[in-house]
C-alpha cells in the first residue's frame, strides 16, 4: 500500500511474519493471490476491517508514549493523530478498545476510501468487503442521525468507486458489507 502501513513486525509471537521479506523482495501478497485466483477460477474478496484494536493490547509497554500498548503493533497513523481515535491510554472511553478510530472525522472516512480505492484500481479482485462486524464501535459520540447520514454518504462515495472501477475492468466488482 502507498496509503496504508505494512505490519512487518517480528517481536513477541510474530517472529514468522514473511511480510517484511517479502516486501523486500518485491514480492505483493495480494497479487500473489488475485493471480492464484485468477488461474484457479476462485473468485477473491478483499477484506477491509472498518476498524482495529489490536494495538490497545497490553502485550509491549516499551519505552513509547503509549506505555501499556501492543507498541509495535500501533500504527504511524494513530501515533501522528491521535486526535483521531476515540480515546487515549490516560483517558479511556467508556465503550472499549480506545484505540478504534473515530469515523466522525473526514480524514478517517478520507483514508478508508482511499484504502479501498487502491485496492480496486490495482487489483483484479471480484469484491470488496467492508467488515463493520468485527468491531463495530465507529463514533465516538452518540449523536446517531448524524452519524448515519455521514456514514451512509461515505458508503455512497464508496460504491461509485467500486462501480468506477469495475467499468474501467469491464467486470463487475462487488460490494459487501459485514454488520452486526
Amino acid at each position: 500500500t502507498n496509503i496504508g502501513t505494512t505490519f512487518v513486525c517480528k517481536k513477541d509471537g510474530l517472529a514468522n511474519n514473511k511480510v517484511g521479506d517479502l516486501v523486500a523482495q518485491g514480492t505483493d501478497g495480494l497479487e500473489i493471490v488475485t493471480s492464484f485466483c485468477r488461474e484457479n477460477d476462485i473468485e477473491i474478496f478483499w477484506a477491509f476491517r472498518m476498524n482495529d484494536i489490536h494495538d490497545g493490547e497490553a502485550k509491549d509497554p516499551g519505552p513509547i508514549a503509549h506505555e501499556g500498548t501492543a507498541r509495535h503493533m500501533f500504527p504511524p497513523f494513530k501515533e501522528d493523530h491521535p486526535e483521531l481515535l476515540m480515546g487515549t491510554l490516560d483517558n479511556k472511553p467508556k465503550i472499549p478498545f480506545w484505540t478504534s478510530v473515530d469515523y466522525s472525522h473526514a480524514e478517517i472516512r478520507d483514508m478508508s476510501f482511499r484504502l479501498i480505492e487502491e485496492v480496486c484500481e490495482n487489483y483484479d479482485v471480484d469484491g470488496i468487503d467492508l467488515d463493520f462486524n468485527r468491531m463495530p464501535i465507529l463514533f465516538k459520540s452518540q449523536e446517531t442521525d448524524q452519524h448515519r447520514d455521514t456514514l451512509t454518504a461515505w458508503l455512497a462515495e464508496v460504491r461509485a468507486a467500486v462501480d468506477a472501477a469495475a467499468e474501467r475492468r469491464e467486470h463487475p466488482i462487488c460490494l459487501e458489507v459485514r454488520v452486526p
